[in-house]
């Protein structure tokens, strides 16, 4: 009797090398974080995600099957780069103590904000970007985050300005000078070296320790941080 015959079924060959664009797996977070600084440095239509794919080395299809376009995968940038600093905002309000003075609660607001912008610069560029024109990205902006930013500082900006422990600023006035002056540093960080160099001619610190120091250091930026929120928590008069 004849044995049965079996069918071997042989792994296919394929060649050595980088695998195709198309079957390259690639992390949504490595996409989110070449896409924000795409985003952030040319903003939405400067940025092309064809160029976005290619610097991934993956397919053109594959943003638009993980995301649905160019505008949702700048909403999933925003998403991702804006909500832990919110998140770490209202840590802080959670960790509070109910009777903890306001203006201690301020403060750590202004600290921590400094640091996490920090650690997301291009946050500030995003902001920066689509705050002179109306547009849904702005509307995104507003709508999801920077609306509920607002009303935290108002709320306890207004408790510690009843108390006659800070100075009045015009709601618009304090934002900008906590968002865009004391934050640009780290997202300006290149003129931010230049000018640090300045101290020398000053008395400060000597042009090796300044060379030495990086505008985005997170001990230099919590010498920032406390240094503004003293400046922006003055007493009147």
């Amino acid at each position: 009797m004849a044995k049965d015959s079996v069918e071997v079924s042989m792994p296919s060959k394929r060649r050595r090398g980088r695998p195709k664009k198309s079957d390259a797996p690639v992390l949504s977070e490595v996409i989110l974080n070449v896409a924000l600084a795409h985003f952030s440095h040319k903003g939405f239509d400067g940025t092309s995600v064809r160029e976005i794919c290619a610097e991934l080395e993956v397919s053109h299809n594959l943003i638009n099957d993980r995301f649905g376009g160019k505008f949702a995968l700048w909403c999933a940038v925003v998403d991702f780069s804006v909500s832990p600093i919110l998140e770490g905002i209202n840590e802080i309000i959670l960790k509070a103590n109910p009777t903890s003075e306001p203006v201690w609660v301020l403060k750590a607001i202004i600290v921590r904000f400094m640091e996490l912008n920090a650690e997301r610069p291009e946050v500030v560029r995003l902001v920066n970007i689509e705050g002179s024109v109306q547009s849904d990205r702005l509307d995104y902006f507003w709508d999801n985050y920077l609306s509920s930013f607002c009303e935290i500082l108002s709320r306890y900006y207004n408790a510690v300005e009843g108390q006659g422990l800070i100075q009045k600023y015009p709601p618009a006035v304090f934002f900008f000078l906590l968002a865009h002056g004391a934050s640009a540093q780290a997202s300006n960080a290149v003129l931010a070296k230049k000018i640090m160099k300045v101290d020398v001619e000053f008395g400060g610190a000597s042009l090796k320790e300044i060379e030495k120091l990086e505008p985005t250091d997170p001990r230099q930026i919590a010498i920032n941080a406390e240094f503004v929120a003293k400046l922006l928590l003055a007493r009147p008069g």
